[in-house]
C-alpha cells in the first residue's frame, strides 16, 4: 500500500527479443507465442512443446559476448506437462544448471553460480552465472524429461512456459528488461 523504490544499476538486455521467442534460433520446439499469462500479469508468455524426435529441444540467443566477462542468464519459467528446464552455456567448456519447475529447486550445478526464484502463479525465474572463457559462449534454455534427459522424444502435447530471456554483463540478474528486435538498456 505504500510507494516504494526500484534502485538498480544501469543493466542491458543482450537478448534482441525477449519475449518473442520465435525469433531466436530453435531446435525440436514447437512454438506457441501468447498463448499463456506471464508474470506481468499479460497474455504474452510463450507455451514451448517439445516435438516427437529423439533430440535436445532448445533455444539459443544470437548474442555477442566478450572473452573472460561474467555475465548471467535468466528465464521465467513454469512447468505445463515438462517439470525441468537446464540454461546451458553452450561451448566446449560451459557450464550449466538444471531446475525443478514443479518444486522451484536447483537439481544439479556444473561451473555456473545457479538462482531460482519463485514468482506467484507456480512461476519461477531461473538464472545461471557464468565468466566467459571465449566469444563463442552461447547461454541456451533446454526443455528437459521429467528424468532430467535433455535428449528425449517429446510426447508432442506437454510443454513448458517461458516469458522474459535476459542475459546481462554483471554477476546477477536485475529486474525484467523486455526486448523486441534490438538490444535494451534501463
Amino acid at each position: 500500500t505504500k510507494p516504494s523504490l526500484l534502485l538498480e544499476p544501469q543493466s542491458t538486455n543482450l537478448i534482441t527479443y525477449s519475449q518473442d521467442l520465435s525469433q531466436l534460433t530453435n531446435s525440436n520446439l514447437t512454438i506457441n507465442l501468447n498463448s499463456v499469462i506471464s508474470p506481468d500479469g499479460t497474455m504474452n508468455a510463450t507455451r514451448v512443446v517439445p516435438t516427437t524426435n529423439s533430440a535436445q529441444h532448445r533455444f539459443t540467443p544470437n548474442t555477442t559476448v566478450s572473452t573472460s566477462t561474467v555475465y548471467t542468464a535468466s528465464i521465467f519459467a513454469k512447468a505445463d506437462g515438462y517439470n525441468r528446464i537446464r540454461l546451458v552455456e553452450n561451448a566446449t567448456t560451459g557450464g550449466d544448471a538444471r531446475f525443478d519447475l514443479q518444486n522451484g529447486t536447483i537439481l544439479t550445478t556444473n561451473g555456473v553460480t545457479a538462482k531460482i526464484e519463485a514468482f506467484p502463479n507456480d512461476w519461477y525465474r531461473c538464472s545461471i552465472t557464468e565468466t566467459t572463457a571465449s566469444t563463442s559462449f552461447r547461454f541456451d534454455v533446454i526443455v528437459m524429461d521429467d528424468s532430467s534427459n535433455s535428449t528425449f522424444a517429446g510426447d508432442g502435447y506437454s510443454g513448458v512456459q517461458l516469458w522474459g530471456y535476459q542475459l546481462e554483463e554483471q554477476s546477477y540478474c536485475t529486474s525484467y528488461i523486455p526486448t523486441n528486435g534490438s538490444t535494451q538498456t534501463r
